[in-house]
């Protein structure tokens, strides 16, 4: 900037020095009516113009780089065991319907394991959605997300993508502060292949947990791995996450065969089994509710994890 302006460090006209700040702009500046100049002037005046644009532009860039790292620099904000977290739909860039729904019913489960976060039920984003006059069953984006949470008294939404390179598999989290859209903490894992995305969730959560501020002791704790405290298939769980979506838009009814398909897919799916115990249940078929309960947990007391 300096040899733009032919200015000198020890003598500054334009430019001066400030220790541990930075530097400041600190010649006279006053509009000039080009009409008026000399043709002898025209030129001169042209070129001081031109250089005075770069030495903007870069101060310009220099500021938002400036500001980038002071972002970047400070002290990460840490969420509190009072703080209310909203989850939003993810991003699928892959092409593949499977993770449609089904990552974040799967991040709903990893996070709902910690007794640090408090994540906000899909009972009560409808409830706010409804208050907005959002229609049922649009997906939440980020767009709609910061609102939304701050309707519910929330702190924080969290979003989530899934994008292929080549053989890989990327997922990425981000919390974001529903105020004034800092990023509170992000993380991301990667994964060889679709059978393993579950793992890679899984990974990106505790990570993103200890970032949030949950003690390293209770992630450590209560972090069972996806699979285990789901299914492996991921098409029993986008069954399962269907089943949950229509069951708080349409009911038990509507929501009974995505749940038995889930289970069709996976018999040892325990959170399956609940699901169409509890369906079965609010349609006052209480005697076979009662087997599936049992079956559910059964299957969760040998995995270790809550239906």
């Amino acid at each position: 900037m300096r040899e733009a302006l032919e200015d000198r460090a020890d003598e500054p006209r334009y430019i001066e020095t400030l220790p541990k700040y930075g530097y400041r702009f600190i010649a006279d500046v006053a509009e000039a009516d080009m009409a008026k100049l000399t043709v002898a002037e025209v030129g001169p005046a042209r070129r001081i113009l031109g250089k005075a644009a770069v030495v903007v532009a870069v101060f310009i860039v220099a500021g938002l780089i400036a500001k980038a790292v002071y972002r970047r620099s400070r002290p990460a904000e840490r969420l509190t065991e009072k703080d209310i977290v909203l989850l939003v739909d993810f991003l699928n860039t892959t092409g593949d319907s499977v993770f449609d729904d089904t990552l974040k019913q799967a991040l709903s489960i990893s996070l709902n394991q910690s007794p640090f976060l408090n994540v906000l039920s899909e009972n009560k984003v409808m409830a706010a959605s409804r208050m907005m006059g959002r229609p049922e069953g649009k997906p939440l984006t980020p767009d709609l997300a910061s609102e939304l949470c701050q309707r519910a008294g929330g702190k924080a939404y969290i979003t989530g993508s899934i994008v292929r390179l080549g053989y890989q598999y990327v997922v990425s989290l981000k919390a974001v502060n529903c105020a004034n859209g800092d990023t509170l903490a992000q993380d991301q894992a990667s994964v060889a292949s679709k059978e393993k995305v579950l793992d890679a969730l899984g990974v990106a959560a505790g990570k993103l947990r200890t970032e949030l501020g949950e003690s390293l002791a209770t992630v450590q704790k209560f972090d069972v791995p996806l699979q285990q405290a789901t299914t492996s298939s991921l098409e029993a769980l986008r069954a399962y996450s269907l089943g949950r979506k229509e069951a708080g838009e349409q009911g038990p009814r509507v929501a009974l065969p995505y749940d038995q398909r889930a289970i069709q897919l996976d018999p040892n799916f325990a959170m399956g089994n609940y699901a169409v115990g509890y369906d079965y249940f609010i349609l006052g078929e209480v005697g076979r509710a009662s087997e599936y309960f049992s079956k559910a947990f059964e299957l969760s007391s040998r995995a270790n994890v809550k239906s």
